[in-house]
């Protein structure tokens, strides 16, 4: 439960953050986060 609770406060941060970039650097944000998911997967299996 500690790691849905931490994955959603970085995907809540990394909107808030990406808000004030142009639309390729949300793109970039995106595809990290999409890579943050998959480690968050591997690290709790």
């Amino acid at each position: 439960m500690l790691y849905f609770h931490f994955y959603f406060y970085i995907l809540y941060s990394s909107i808030r953050l990406v808000s004030h970039f142009p639309c390729g650097l949300y793109k970039l944000c995106f595809w990290i986060l999409i890579g943050l998911q998959f480690c968050l997967r591997s690290a709790i299996q």
